[in-house]
């Protein structure tokens, strides 16, 4: 359960909930959150399963340490080339990445370098690979990369509303809204590599 507690604050802070409003859905108090976040508690098996469902991910995703992908360490028949795509305008890696197989599901997937640190918030940062899946069903909230109506690439967080596409980054930058015509989602992030060990 080492890295429970930082998981399990990012993941709250990515779905833009506070410790109350989660307290509350676990039926608990805030305090129980907070030391959830600070280690001085574990939870419960039970209450493991129900944090996981609230926030629709695994109990691996909550207890697991970020994925780092090291290429050299994977084993020839338990991986898979994915093409590496640049989110810069007009630039083509012409470079492929292996990827775990079991960190694939069903769908076409491909994977993201990030140009800057504008997620640094969700603990991404720039250099960091995204692994997307082109064939998901976005919800408002979801971490997804987007190609705009004039080719610029970004990696964020989206909200529909009437004829308009919210983009946000954090808390700390301002939203960018564009009409649905100009938004094109190109996948829905699947799981974040974080980084490549050479």
């Amino acid at each position: 359960m080492k890295y429970f507690p930082e998981n399990l604050k990012r993941i709250r802070k990515d779905n833009k909930m506070t410790q109350q409003t989660l307290a509350e859905l676990l039926g608990r108090q805030k305090s129980t959150v907070s030391n959830y976040e600070t280690g001085h508690t574990p939870p419960s098996y039970d209450m493991l399963q129900n944090i996981a469902e609230i926030f629709n991910v695994s109990i691996d995703d909550l207890t697991n340490p970020p994925s780092t992908l090291n290429e050299n360490s994977i084993d020839e028949n338990n991986r898979i080339e994915m093409p590496l795509t640049s989110s810069k305008n007009g630039v083509k890696e012409n470079r492929y990445i292996a990827v775990p197989i079991e960190f694939m599901g069903n769908g076409n997937f491909f994977v993201m370098a990030l140009e800057d640190n504008s997620l640094s918030a969700s603990n991404l940062n720039e250099g960091d690979l995204v692994l997307f899946n082109c064939a998901c069903d976005i919800k408002n909230g979801d971490l997804v990369a987007v190609k705009l109506a004039d080719d610029t690439k970004l990696v964020r967080y989206i909200y529909f509303q009437d004829k308009t596409v919210t983009l946000v980054a954090s808390e700390k930058t301002a939203p960018l809204v564009f009409p649905v015509s100009e938004v094109t989602v190109l996948g829905k992030v699947k799981k974040a590599l974080v980084t490549i060990d050479n």
